[in-house]
């Protein structure tokens, strides 16, 4: 499957070079060593290992642009190697590709995505088990399109695979699809509403009989208020459904089960000075997880950046991530996660940063106690000089 996907990025890549003789091409570069002390890497409540770690990471980005078309892959490593215990070293691999073809009334865009990680890594936004010593290999497609039918309407259609693997049997390999079309309305030159639908389905590649389905529709209002201020928020009803096989003396029984609810995607950018900026985010949504079956995510983030002086800047990032079942029956794969993160950075020569900061983590899982884990970061970055051309 991996050496599939590789091969329709190189080709879609190739095809791209050709519908257009001129086009302007970028090369990207950026790197970083980030060295930290974690008390309680694993977020165990009851075995807290402290570790000091450093983390190599490579990263950079190829890509073109024409009138027509643009295509870009960035690609990321990331060599982890930690005191303590040799098994808690990881070498993980990000590859990305976004890519899209314009027409007069149309909009072609494929984006696919790779990733092989740790799952202390991968974990950290999906179930939470850090301490599995395992790793997660992903793949994902998303190609849509958009077809404009006046200077203010638009509608579009837009599907999804993805598909994840674990070398280990404490988190299950799964299956996600999903397709789903929608209308946008510019309402004014501040405003516009999308209204859309989607259905997905989730199938766990372990456990046979065990999947679920969801379907949603949703309204989306976007406004910008002004230069500073831009806000969208969007929401609307959700089915689930969920067939779950189990042995029972000798043969094999479903059980169904389904529930309504309610998703919701919103954020906020605000800027409160010309040195201040201030963001937040606020969802709900039913995502493929390595848990075994579907879970409700619920989130909210806050991120403050404040530009002391040119090259001098502090930045806090918060987060809560609650993760539940959609039909409210197993409290097992519940989670409640908070995460808080106030950074010092400094340009210390141009394109040269080198930052601070410190990262407060506590989590609980289902039925077990709740962990806290308390981390130190110091990290040095640069970025490469871009090199760019023309055909």
């Amino acid at each position: 499957v991996g050496t599939l996907i590789v091969i329709s990025m190189s080709l879609l890549g190739v095809s791209s070079m050709r519908l257009a003789q001129a086009a302007d091409w970028l090369i990207e570069g950026r790197a970083e060593v980030r060295t930290h002390y974690d008390d309680n890497i694993f977020m165990d409540p009851d075995d807290e290992l402290s570790v000091f770690g450093a983390i190599l990471s490579p990263e950079i980005d190829i890509g073109g642009r024409s009138e027509t078309w643009d295509v870009f892959l960035n690609t990321r490593l990331d060599f982890a190697r930690y005191t303590e215990e040799d098994s808690l070293d990881s070498e993980d691999v990000t590859l990305g590709l976004d890519s899209s073809y314009r027409t007069q009334l149309g909009i072609w865009e494929f984006d696919a995505t790779f990733e092989r990680l740790n799952t202390r890594t991968s974990e950290l936004t999906d179930t939470g088990r850090l301490d599995t010593g395992g790793e997660r290999l992903e793949y994902e497609l998303l190609p849509s399109w958009t077809y404009i039918l006046t200077p203010r309407d638009s509608i579009f259609v837009n599907g999804g695979w993805n598909q994840a693997f674990f070398d280990e049997s404490t988190l299950d390999d799964f299956t996600g699809y999903f397709a789903g079309a929608g209308w946008n309305h510019r309402l004014t030159e501040q405003d516009d509403i999308t209204l859309s639908a989607f259905a997905a389905h989730f199938e766990n590649d372990d456990v046979d009989g065990n999947e679920n389905d969801t379907f949603a529709t949703q309204v989306e209002w976007h406004r910008v208020f002004s230069d500073r201020l831009e806000t969208r928020l969007a929401i609307g009803p959700r089915f689930f459904s969920t067939d779950s096989a189990a042995l029972v003396g000798g043969m094999v029984v479903t059980d169904s089960d389904s529930s309504i609810g309610f998703i919701l995607d919103g954020s906020v950018d605000y800027d409160l000075d010309e040195r201040t900026n201030i963001s937040g985010i606020v969802s709900r949504s039913i995502d493929p997880s390595g848990d075994g079956s579907a879970l409700e995510r619920n989130i909210v983030g806050l991120s403050i950046r404040h530009q002391y002086k040119p090259l001098l800047s502090f930045s806090l990032a918060a987060g809560y991530q609650k993760n539940r079942d959609p039909n409210d029956n197993d409290s097992r794969d519940d989670r409640d996660y908070i995460s808080i993160e106030p950074r010092v950075s400094w340009e210390f020569e141009r394109d040269w940063f080198l930052s601070g900061s410190y990262r407060f983590r506590t989590q609980e899982l289902g039925n077990e106690s709740r962990s806290y884990s308390n981390s130190v970061f110091v990290t040095l970055s640069h970025s490469f000089l871009p090199w760019s051309f023309a055909d």
